[in-house]
C-alpha cells in the first residue's frame, strides 16, 4: 500500500483540527451562560493547542510527500465535524466537545495509527499517538466539568 490513503486521512484529520480551533475560539469569545465565562481560559488553550496540530499535522503531510489542505474551503469539504452553532448554551457547547474529541480519539486509534503502523511511518505513529494521549486528557477535562457542572 501506497501513502495516498494515510495522506487523505492525514488532511481529514487537518481539517478537523481546524473546525475545532474555530469552535473552541467562538465559544472563548463567545461563552453562553453563567458558568461559561469560568471556562474561557480552558477554551483558548485548547484552541491554541489545535492551533500547534495544525502546524504538526501540515508539516508531516509534507514529510511523507503529500499537500496538506491550505484552503477554509476544504477544510469544510473534508470535515467530518461539525462547525459551532451560533447559539449554543454552556450545556450544549461541553456535550459538543465531548462528542467532537470522542469522534476524532476513535479515527485516530481505528485509523490513523492503523495506517501508520502498515505503513512502517513511525514518525506519524508517534505523533498521531502523542496527540491521541493530549486529546484524552482534553475529553477527560471536558468529562470531569459535565459531572460537576
Amino acid at each position: 500500500m501506497d501513502n495516498r490513503r494515510l495522506i487523505k486521512y492525514m488532511n481529514q484529520l487537518l481539517a478537523n483540527a481546524c473546525v475545532m480551533s474555530t469552535k473552541l475560539l467562538r465559544y472563548y469569545w463567545y461563552p453562553q451562560g453563567a458558568r461559561a465565562v469560568n471556562l474561557r481560559q480552558h477554551f483558548y488553550e485548547s484552541h491554541l493547542q489545535y492551533k500547534q496540530l495544525m502546524l504538526d499535522i501540515g508539516e508531516r503531510i509534507l514529510a511523507i510527500n503529500g499537500k496538506p489542505l491550505a484552503t477554509l474551503a476544504k477544510y469544510l469539504a473534508e470535515t467530518t465535524l461539525e462547525e459551532a452553532s451560533a447559539e449554543q448554551y454552556l450545556p450544549e457547547m461541553m456535550q459538543q466537545l465531548a462528542k467532537d474529541y470522542d469522534h476524532i480519539i476513535h479515527d485516530i486509534k481505528s485509523e490513523g495509527i492503523y495506517l501508520a503502523n502498515h505503513l512502517h511511518d513511525e514518525q506519524t505513529r508517534q505523533l498521531l499517538i502523542t496527540w491521541l494521549y493530549d486529546l484524552e486528557q482534553q475529553k477527560q477535562a471536558i468529562s470531569a466539568y459535565q459531572v460537576d457542572g
